[in-house]
């Protein structure tokens, strides 16, 4: 498909060593054309439907010595239609249709291997399938954005409330000056309900507006506003977001839990995994009301369901 990948339909030859190269009579490593492929903008097309010029997601194919495989952009440089014997292979939840000497990248290593032969469980490096590309500027997106920046490193206080009474409503948002770009999409936020975003300021809290580090001190800046019109648009946001949170985790309470002996679940704390195997949880309602078993170990867990890396031939 293109110079750097090791993706279908290259104008190239497969060598199990370098990989693919122009010098020989050309890949014919096929995919069924229902095959999902990554595209630069992140939404996926059908493989048949891919186009010379597409620009689609690729990776290192043959990294040199001390590299280590990234992601890259290749574009399409030729497709064309070929009929091969071919093997179906169940890879997680989904079906792949692949030419016999079609190469998969083993997990382990990692190394090249043609699908036909690949062994049960034989673990591999994917890539996730999101079902859409998020639209980070929506008011959707944007209202749960500011909820969680306000709830993590803002403030927000209604009048009257706190230990000595807070005489104003207020939400501030404070961060590094490092971390502007958290500030620059709260103000972008404002602007995407209708109002006119605060100007972002110094600020000066208890450390007299600086922070302590290892070399210097470092510069904090702060969004707050006063509004009571946005005070009640930003609480709105948190209803909507902890809303969420309730009806996710109440889904969360009847969903089985995967078995984590002898599996590898990255982010899995060993105390966790300790719990898990001692007490056998049915659901992920069961094992978060495990002590030792933080919110973390949940995401860890469902992260390895949705994406297990297992092929069943």
């Amino acid at each position: 498909m293109s110079t750097n990948s090791a993706i279908e339909w290259t104008e190239a030859t497969w060598n199990p060593t370098t990989g693919c190269d122009r010098t020989s009579p050309g890949c014919d490593h096929c995919l069924a054309p229902d095959t999902p492929v990554l595209m630069a903008d992140m939404s996926w097309k059908p493989i048949g439907k891919v186009e010379v010029g597409d620009e689609v997601v690729s990776f290192t194919e043959s990294p040199a010595l001390g590299q280590n495989r990234v992601y890259e952009l290749a574009t399409v440089l030729k497709t064309w239609t070929v009929e091969k014997e071919a093997v179906e292979l169940t890879v997680g939840s989904r079906v792949v249709v692949a030419s016999t000497d079609h190469k998969f990248l083993a997990a382990h290593r990692p190394y090249w291997r043609e699908a036909a032969s690949l062994s049960l469980s034989q673990r591999l490096v994917e890539i996730g399938m999101p079902t859409w590309v998020t639209n980070t500027e929506s008011v959707s997106y944007l209202d749960g954005y500011v909820a969680g920046a306000f709830g993590g490193d803002g403030t927000f206080r209604i009048a009257g409330s706190g230990k000595n009474g807070t005489l104003q409503s207020y939400g501030r948002v404070a961060v590094l000056a490092s971390d502007r770009a958290i500030l620059d999409r709260v103000a972008r936020w404002f602007v995407a309900r209708g109002f006119e975003p605060p100007r972002i300021q110094p600020f000066d809290g208890a450390g007299g507006g600086f922070v302590a580090d290892t070399v210097a001190r470092q510069q904090m800046l702060k969004i707050e506003t006063r509004r009571q019109a946005c005070l009640a648009e930003l609480r709105a946001a948190f209803i909507e977001r902890e809303e969420r949170e309730v009806n996710r985790l109440r889904q969360m309470d009847a969903q089985p839990i995967p078995a984590v002996e002898n599996a590898h679940v990255p982010g899995l704390r060993n105390e966790a995994r300790l719990q898990i195997e001692r007490h056998k949880p049915r659901t992920f309602g069961d094992a978060q009301r495990l002590a030792g078993v933080t919110a973390a170990d949940l995401a860890a867990l469902l992260i390895h369901q949705s994406r297990s890396d297992h092929v069943h031939q």
